[in-house]
Formats: C-alpha cells, sequence, structure tokens
C-alpha cells in the first residue's frame, strides 16, 4: 500500500515475480459485504476457534494491516512458528491465507531450504502479504544449515524491518537494503535452535493432533475465492476507512501494553500481544462495515483477546525455559565430576600431566574453568537425554550467547562483525583451545535464574 493523493491505495506489482504468480484482487464493490465476511470468518471453524486459528487470523489482517499500523506508531515485529509433526496440515492451513491474491497457489509459500537470495526476494516482495516459508526439520539433511540460516536472516529482517545488505538479485555484484512489510510465517517439526535475540521474536504455535479439523478443512481447501474475495473486502475496509477505523483501534494500544507488560515481562512479547489486540479491535471494525451483529463482535474480541493472552503466556514460559545458555550451563554443573571422565583438574598443571582422566581443569587465579568445548557440549547433550529431552542449540550459538553475555572468556567483536574468538588458547603445550567460563559470572546468573531451571 502507497500513498495516492490522500487515499492509500493497494498495489500489484508488474514485475515478472508477481506476473508468474497471476496476483489480482478480485472485484467486490458491489458484492454481498455480510455474506462475504461470514464466508471468509468461517477459516476460524478450521481449528474450532481455538488458540491457534484464532492467532493464525488475526495474523492474515495484520499482513494487509502493516501500512496503516506503521502510520500510528504500531508494528508487529514477530515472527510466526507453526511447529508440529507431518501430516498435521500445517502447511495447508496457512497456505490459505498466504500470499492470499495469488491465483497461482503453488506460489503460496516457499521452501525454507530455498537458495538465500531468492527467500530474502521473497519475503521482501510479499509486502502486505503473509510470506509462508515452509517447513523446517531437524533431519532434512544437506538443506538444514541452510534452512536454519535462513529461518534466522528472517527473523531479524522482520525485527529490524530490513535486510542489510540484501543482494540485487538481478545484479550480484550489487548490494543493496530493502525494507520488510510482510509477515513471515515459518512451518516446522522442530526447534529452529536459534539466538536468544531470535527466540523473542517468534511467536510459536505448537500444533498436534486434531488442532485443525481435517473434515472442515477439506471444503475451503479447493476454494481459495472465499478468502480471496473475503480479503479483497478487508482490502476495500482499509481503503475506505482506514485511517478513522485504525486511529480509533490505535488509542487503545498503550492501554493494552501497559496490561501485557504485568503478565509477560519482555519487551517484544508485550509488543506483540499489544499489536495483536489492536488488529482485534480492527476486526471488529470490519465486521461492523460488513453489517455483523454488534453482540456477535463483542463474543469475537473477547474469545480472540483471550486466546492472544493463552497463546502469548505459553510463549513466555517456553521462552524462559528454553533459554539456551541457562539449560547448557546448568546441564554443565550438574554433570561434571559425576563420571570417571568428566572430573577438572585442579590446576593446568595436573591437567596436561593425564589430560585424558579429565574435561578440564581450573584456574584459582583467574576465578575460571576451562573446558574441551565438544566434550562439554557431549556432556550436555546426554544430560537432556536422560531426562528425555533434547538439547538443539547449535555449539556456535551456545558459544556466542556465553561469550556476548559475559559469562565466558573470549575476544568478542561488535554484533555484526567477524573476528571474535569464543575459546581461548591454554598456557601450556600442546595449547588447545578451552571453553573458559567465569565462575563468578556463572554463579552469579545461575542464581538469579534458578526459578527458570
Amino acid at each position: 500500500m502507497e500513498f495516492e493523493g490522500i487515499t492509500p491505495q493497494f498495489y500489484v506489482g508488474e514485475d515478472r515475480f508477481y506476473a508468474e504468480m497471476k496476483i489480482a484482487l478480485p472485484n467486490v464493490a458491489y458484492a454481498n459485504r455480510h455474506e462475504i465476511f461470514i464466508d471468509g470468518f468461517s477459516f476460524r471453524k478450521i481449528g474450532h476457534e481455538n488458540d491457534v486459528i484464532e492467532i493464525l487470523w488475526i495474523v492474515a489482517h495484520i499482513a494487509l494491516s502493516l501500512f496503516w499500523l506503521r502510520k500510528f506508531g504500531i508494528d508487529f515485529r514477530s515472527v510466526v512458528f507453526v511447529k508440529g509433526k507431518s501430516n498435521l496440515f500445517k502447511t495447508t492451513v496457512v497456505s490459505l491465507v498466504a500470499n492470499i491474491f495469488a491465483k497461482n497457489r503453488r506460489k503460496a509459500n516457499i521452501r525454507l531450504s530455498s537458495t538465500k537470495a531468492y527467500t530474502q526476494e521473497f519475503v521482501t516482495k510479499m509486502r502486505d502479504n503473509i510470506a509462508l516459508l515452509d517447513d523446517f526439520s531437524n533431519t532434512a539433511g544437506a538443506n538444514n544449515a541452510l534452512a536454519r540460516e535462513n529461518a534466522e536472516t528472517a527473523i531479524r529482517a522482520v525485527g529490524d524491518g530490513m535486510f542489510s545488505g540484501k543482494m540485487n538479485v538481478s545484479d550480484l555484484s550489487e548490494g543493496r537494503v530493502d525494507d520488510v512489510q510482510s509477515v513471515v510465517v515459518i512451518t516446522g517439526e522442530d526447534e529452529l535452535s536459534l539466538s536468544e535475540s531470535s527466540l523473542y521474536r517468534l511467536i510459536v504455535l505448537s500444533i498436534v493432533e486434531g488442532t485443525f479439523d481435517k473434515k472442515i478443512l477439506a471444503r475451503y481447501r479447493d476454494n481459495q475465492n472465499i478468502f480471496q474475495r473475503y480479503f479483497a473486502l478487508f482490502v476495500q475496509f482499509l481503503t475506505e476507512c482506514g485511517f478513522g477505523a485504525v486511529s480509533e483501534c490505535a488509542l487503545h494500544f498503550v492501554q493494552y501494553r501497559e496490561i501485557y507488560s504485568e503478565k509477560l515481562s519482555v519487551p517484544r512479547f508485550i509488543d506483540a500481544a499489544a499489536a495483536l489486540a489492536v488488529e482485534i479491535d480492527l476486526i471488529v471494525a470490519f465486521g461492523r462495515y460488513c453489517g455483523m451483529n454488534e453482540a456477535e463482535m463483542a463474543i469475537y474480541r473477547q474469545h480472540a483477546l483471550n486466546s492472544v493472552e493463552e497463546i502469548m503466556q505459553q510463549n513466555f514460559k517456553s521462552a524462559k525455559e528454553s533459554l539456551p545458555d541457562l539449560r547448557f550451563l546448568h546441564a554443565i554443573m550438574q554433570s561434571i565430576g559425576t563420571g570417571k571422565y568428566n572430573s577438572l583438574a585442579a590446576s593446568e598443571a595436573e591437567y596436561v600431566a593425564d589430560s585424558a582422566s579429565f574435561i578440564g581443569f581450573r584456574e584459582d587465579s583467574s576465578g575460571t574453568i576451562w573446558l574441551r568445548f565438544d566434550d562439554a557440549y557431549n556432556l550436555v547433550e546426554k544430560f537432556y537425554q536422560r531426562q528425555n529431552e533434547q538439547f538443539l542449540t547449535t555449539a556456535k550459538t551456545i558459544k556466542e550467547i556465553l561469550l556476548r553475555k559475559g559469562l565466558s572468556d573470549g575476544k568478542l567483536m561488535p554484533e555484526g562483525q567477524g573476528g571474535s574468538e569464543y575459546l581461548r588458547k591454554s598456557k601450556k603445550p600442546p595449547r588447545k583451545w578451552f571453553l573458559v567460563l567465569k565462575m563468578d559470572a556463572v554463579e552469579k546468573f545461575l542464581d538469579e535464574n534458578k526459578e527458570d531451571i
């Protein structure tokens, strides 16, 4: 959406990217608004109006509202991660509202393991749309690293509002910066193993057996026109009433932030929840525009607000529980000294004399412990395996988080610049690389977060 004089208009891109998707808005200027609204609103029945389907429905509207929300100082900088085992209809459901006006439904999504250039182009050009990146799995083999990198890059771009230094795919020698005005949804089976900053930018929707009703889904799967007409009408509503409707809904944003700040405490979650709540009010205003009963929309509003609170509370709790640095350090401290070869030598000299008997050594003069990182990482993995859990955060991510938080010793360069050294070389021959933990900082960190372990 761009300003054209006074009234913003929704435009369809003219280059080949859009032509291949056959993007076109249905003409609903003289259609029955009430009927179109009810037909589209039935999307919620696919999940029997459960919390997951409610969030997906709100997010589908946010994608088309981003232009207006940003005009009034409200933004949605979260990425939605729809997570669950295969054959639970994750992609099928999200595809109904992804790249909504594409007639070529094969272009509703791309693989998360697509090339970095195409992934960035797709997210950038899906302006005012849901950009669906499908399908992350830790069993994806050779494409796994690329998929994780694309996910991390897309999450960061959504949070920052742009891809920094995005490559021009028509001329790979030319760097450029592109803004992001889309809602990114990622589907997958497994945890993405992200950095802490990216973790807080995710809204995870967990899909289990029965989340979506396949019989109801089948009624809509082959009738995309229902949702294209609905959202074409939503665009018409925003074109005619966007300024007044969004400005009125935006008045409650600060109030919503205050409400959620008492329940979530993480700023990114608070902002996301408040934006979702404002969008609910906008959907209610759209319902009025379409002649819906005021009492029915009030019931929907309360139900949707309850879903926002429930989902965001789940994410808040999950994020705290899955903090990788906390889990890693807790496992290490619980595991050192529990086996024949995982204890610490009292000094570097003792370690060098019989390194096979130890996992590392203490250095009392600096208040540190030095650990062979690969063995320490394996120790953590085994610790959680014994509890029937998984530790999926990558070794690289763990090393970076520990150093940036001041929990380990090394050489730290500014974010985005290379040259950081996450491990240190020992002083005595044969001078190997070690993870060096600052024990005062580690003990303080574990003590402050003991309730979250």
